[in-house]
């Protein structure tokens, strides 16, 4: 494939998975930086999207030349701000050879991804590429096809190698712990299995920082949008919207490849993202799918309206302070007590509809690292794990209530078929705890 020039050489990253949450976290803070750094920095870090599921995003976009609006909602305000750093969205599967392009533009510096946690195909078990998954047998037959993300990044390296074209960062900006480094596994398992001097040429030239975001993105309903039209002053279908606070740390190891000056706005970049990655994952992860999972079974719809129940709200407070933070190393210069303190406010935020039904999808993926990872942590110890042990109840409870009540279709999840079926047999508990993709094989032998 020949690569083109963009009709603007300021194309300087693909986005793959372009939903709500980097539109309301990343762009945002690439736009503030772009504008801010013009005049001290080259420019050319201008985004294309890639949508793999459906083409609902890019045509929604697409109306408005791919601007949208940006909503910071605060129990007093609503601030909006126009987004214009997105240049295009595209479908892998109508425009595979424009996403090819953008990936193999010499222009290209970096490709991220906000793909969830069963984006990246990746075996919690084997710790590496699931060898198994439908896409990535797909991808091993004809890679010039590929339909996993993964798949497709190593489809582009390939070509760049060939190509004779520089590599660029691969910066997973998902709630997976050492996401950059989960990412490049897979792709040098892939690497490995097709071509040893491919997978040479990546492990020496493509970094794959680790990263931790944060940011609250509650999902706009249709009302919302047509409010916000009203507010923005045009009618956007795709809007979003926000909490105000932000935080985005990087681990800094681009080597010589350039990376976009971030930290004029604001993101951090560091040494090891573990102890911050690990306190968002245990402090805000974990108690938000706790209070998502109580949510469902207290039929209350958002996470504001669950924590204003005084024993959910107690509970939230005991699990931060007696499983959850003494399973972390303190990250440097986080005071953790106002970092709780802060979380909670953002948890009773009402401007912030946030749907427990939201954050519950995917807890066969969210619970490893969330809460199955502290309780190992805490039985390594002889710590308590009883508050712990009450969020995997409360997850098996809202498995059971979907499925007695006839609401399986709200159970979205990748395990969906292995939950149901285990689900089914007569000792149900015992038999979502023997699902070794999730609990593993030790926490299935402790009483």
């Amino acid at each position: 494939m020949n690569t083109k020039d963009f009709e603007s050489n300021e194309i300087g990253i693909v986005h793959l998975g372009i939903g709500a949450f980097f539109r309301a976290f990343g762009l945002p803070k690439l736009q503030q930086m772009q504008r801010q750094s013009s005049s001290r920095h080259p420019s050319g870090w201008n985004v294309i999207g890639v949508s793999f599921r459906s083409p609902g995003v890019r045509d929604r976009l697409a109306q408005n030349g791919f601007r949208y609006h940006a909503l910071e909602l605060t129990e007093d305000e609503t601030r909006s701000e126009e987004i214009e750093i997105l240049k295009d969205v595209y479908f892998l599967k109508e425009q595979r050879e424009e996403v090819m392009r953008a990936l193999l533009s010499p222009n290209l510096k970096m490709v991220t991804l906000t793909i969830s946690e069963k984006g990246y195909c990746y075996s919690i078990e084997t710790k590496s590429v699931d060898w198994n998954h439908p896409q990535i047998k797909s991808d091993l037959i004809s890679l010039n096809q590929a339909l996993s993300p993964p798949g497709l990044i190593l489809q582009a390296l390939k070509l760049r190698q060939e190509m004779g074209l520089s590599s660029f960062s691969c910066v997973s900006c998902d709630n997976l712990s050492e996401n950059g480094q989960i990412l490049k596994n897979v792709i040098l398992d892939l690497a490995y299995h097709i071509d040893s001097d491919l997978a040479n040429w990546i492990n020496q030239n493509t970094p794959f920082p680790c990263t931790m975001v944060d940011r609250i993105v509650p999902a706009a309903t249709v009302k919302e949008i047509e409010k916000i039209s009203k507010i923005t002053g045009w009618a956007d279908p795709a809007p979003v919207q926000h909490e105000p606070f932000h935080q985005w740390i990087i681990e800094d190891c681009f080597g010589s490849l350039p990376r976009p000056p971030l930290e004029t706005v604001g993101v951090i970049f560091v040494k090891n993202v573990k102890p911050y990655e690990e306190m968002k994952l245990r402090l805000l992860n974990a108690t938000h799918s706790a209070i998502a999972y109580i949510g469902q079974l207290l039929k209350k719809e958002t996470v504001s309206e669950t924590v204003q129940h005084p024993t959910v709200s107690r509970f939230i407070e005991n699990l931060w302070k007696i499983e959850l933070r003494p399973s972390l190393e303190k990250p440097p210069s986080i005071d953790l007590d106002e970092y709780t303190r802060q979380l909670m406010t953002r948890y009773k935020n009402p401007a912030l509809v946030h749907k427990t039904l939201q954050i519950a999808m995917d807890g066969s993926q969210k619970l490893p690292p969330r809460i199955l990872a502290p309780i190992r942590e805490n039985l390594k110890a002889n710590r308590s794990i009883s508050g712990l042990g009450i969020v995997v109840a409360t997850w098996i409870s809202f498995l059971l209530e979907k499925t007695s009540a006839r609401k399986i279709h709200e159970i979205d999840d990748p395990l969906k078929k292995t939950l149901l079926s285990a689900v089914s047999r007569r000792d149900k508990v015992k038999a979502i705890l023997e699902i070794s993709e999730i609990f593993g094989k030790d926490l299935r032998k402790d009483e």
